[in-house]
């Protein structure tokens, strides 16, 4: 009987030694397992950065060149703006220049009309204060040919 026990132990014990070499290799199955799945998951990581970088410098460039571009285009806003206002002015002074030609009044004495000698005499008399000959049209309601002919045919 002892031997039977002996027996018994001993295939305990081998039984136990196979479940335990099975285990063991379940256990390295596994391990390798993960180890694959740690690998995969690196690589997996690696490349989630390399994308986020390319991103970001791709995100990066494109920002730059829009900043660019809205800079350029506020450049170009100012100067529209100022040729705006360039033109604005510029309108106003036509409108000014317009308002004062139509307000302008010619005031032609009566004796002009009747008189040639007296208009002479007046023009002679403009023209000897200093007065131009534009001046001199504008206040005797001439043309500048004819106070120009008046004025030759007189200081001649």
């Amino acid at each position: 009987m002892d031997n039977l026990l002996i027996i018994i132990g001993v295939l305990c014990v081998i039984i136990s030694l196979i479940s335990m070499i099975s285990l063991r290799r379940k256990v390295d199955e596994r391990i390798e397992v993960f180890k694959d799945h740690e690998l995969e998951y690196r690589d997996l990581r690696n490349d989630i950065i390399e994308l986020k970088d390319e991103f970001s410098k791709s995100a990066e460039l494109e920002i730059m060149n829009l900043d660019k571009k809205m800079r350029e285009l506020n450049k170009t806003k100012v100067l529209i703006e100022n040729k705006i206002k360039e033109g604005q002015s510029l309108n106003q002074i036509l409108e000014n220049t317009f308002e004062k030609i139509n307000n302008i009044e010619v005031n032609v004495n009566s004796n002009f009309k009747e008189n040639p000698k007296y208009l002479e005499k007046i023009i002679i008399d403009y023209y000897k204060q200093g007065l131009s000959i534009r001046e001199i049209a504008k206040k005797t309601g001439k043309t500048l040919n004819e106070i120009q002919m008046i004025m030759g045919l007189t200081l001649n």
